[in-house]
This record gives structure tokens, C-alpha cells and sequence, in this order.
């Protein structure tokens, strides 16, 4: 499973770099995304179900969020 690190960047670069990675991932592939905008997370949950991703879990930690989504359509 790979981790993309967004902390300390500014939406919507998160928003823009998942929706990328998103394009090349095969199926039943996952991802953890870790960003400190908490309107990044909002916007990924609102994008995610048009993507063909299944969004498992949002886990708020210290000061960061981490989203984990599952590639389950090509």
C-alpha cells in the first residue's frame, strides 16, 4: 500500500495529485492519503465515489487526517 503525504501543502494540490494517482492504480489497489486540510478531505470524499474508489476509513490523528481508498473499478 503506498502513502501520498500531503501535510503541509495547500488544497487542491492534494485533491489534484489523489485524483492522478487514482487514474493509475489497478484494481484492488489502496492508498492512504495524509493531509492537513481539513477542506482537502472534504473535497476527496465528495470526488472519491465518481472515481471507481471505495472509500475504507478517515482517521483524524494529530493534527491530520488520513484517508484510505481502494481502487474497484478500472
Amino acid at each position: 500500500m503506498e502513502i501520498l503525504d500531503f501535510r503541509g501543502e495547500p488544497c487542491p494540490t492534494p485533491l489534484v495529485k489523489t485524483v492522478r494517482k487514482i487514474a493509475r492504480m489497478k484494481e484492488n489497489d489502496e492508498i492512504k492519503i495524509l493531509t492537513d486540510e481539513k477542506e482537502c478531505v472534504e473535497y476527496i470524499k465528495e470526488i472519491i465515489p465518481s472515481l471507481g474508489v471505495e472509500l475504507l476509513s478517515i482517521d483524524e490523528e494529530e493534527g491530520f487526517w488520513i484517508i484510505h481508498i481502494k481502487k474497484i473499478t478500472i
